[in-house]
This record gives C-alpha cells, structure tokens and sequence, in this order.
C-alpha cells in the first residue's frame, strides 16, 4: 500500500509527519500528505508524484507506486541514462507515447503492431519534440548502460 511506502520513505530520509514532509514539498498544509495516509486506497496525484520527485531525487516513483523494485534507485553515474527525469502521466498536452511492449535483447520477430491510441503518453522535459515513442526495458542484458524496467527513447 502507498502508505506503507510513505512511512517507509519517511522513516528513510528521518521525516517524522505528514506536516515535516508537506513542508518538505513546500505545501502551505498537509492534507494532501494525511489523505495519503489516511486512506489505503488513496494514490498521489501526478502533481504530488512530481514534486515528490524533485525534492527527492534519489527515490523510484514505480517502488513508491507499486511497490516493486527498492526505495532507492540504482543509477549508474558513470554513464549516461536517457531517461533520468521523473516520468509524469500528461492531462492536456499529447506526450510521447509509451509503447506497450517491453524491449528485450534477442527474442522479438520485430511483428507486433501497436496503435500509438492503444499507448499512455506521457511527457519527459528532456525529450519534448524529440522522440517518437519510450519502451521500456526488460531483463538485464543491457547492463551498466540499461536495466531492467528503464524507459528509453
């Protein structure tokens, strides 16, 4: 549950309430972070993910959504990943679609067919108008340079 992984990121970065890490996140108050906490079935708006981001750069936004993965991402620095921003589901604008299909070393045919409407977009500031479409990565074949659940462009 999304509560559990925010009392565990709290507990990570020595935050002891919702009300510290509002202020963190530079809300004038904490009902956005208690309503997280609070109810089980609550998830954070994008506006939330985004600023949770920002402010904590060194945290997966999948492990805090869905739990799989670890709190901490693991990049390496000694190279250069293509997708390093938080990735923010788009409301308004189009977005670069995100190809249901995962890329994996080796074991496509190269015949699936995807309709970009069948694809969530999604904006990634670094790549506005300069990509087609993200995929993301399975496996670790690709290691250092890419790991399992990256999303390139």
């Amino acid at each position: 549950m999304i509560k559990q992984r925010l009392l565990q990121l709290f507990e990570n970065k020595g935050i002891k309430n919702a009300n510290e890490f509002a202020k963190i996140l530079n809300y004038a108050s904490s009902e956005k972070i208690s309503r997280l906490l609070r109810d089980a079935d609550n998830m954070p708006s994008a506006d939330i993910l985004k600023d949770i981001a920002n402010k904590f750069v060194d945290i997966d936004l999948n492990w805090l959504l869905t739990g799989k993965g670890s709190m901490i991402k693991n990049i390496d620095t000694t190279h250069e990943n293509i997708v390093l921003e938080p990735i923010i589901k788009l409301k308004k604008e189009k977005g670069i679609p995100l190809i249901p299909i995962e890329a994996m070393a080796g074991l496509s045919n190269g015949d699936t067919t995807t309709l970009e409407l069948e694809c969530e977009h999604y904006f990634v500031p670094d790549f506005k108008n300069k990509a087609d479409y993200l995929i993301r990565i399975s496996g670790n074949s690709m290691a250092p340079k890419y790991y399992n659940g990256d999303i390139v462009a």
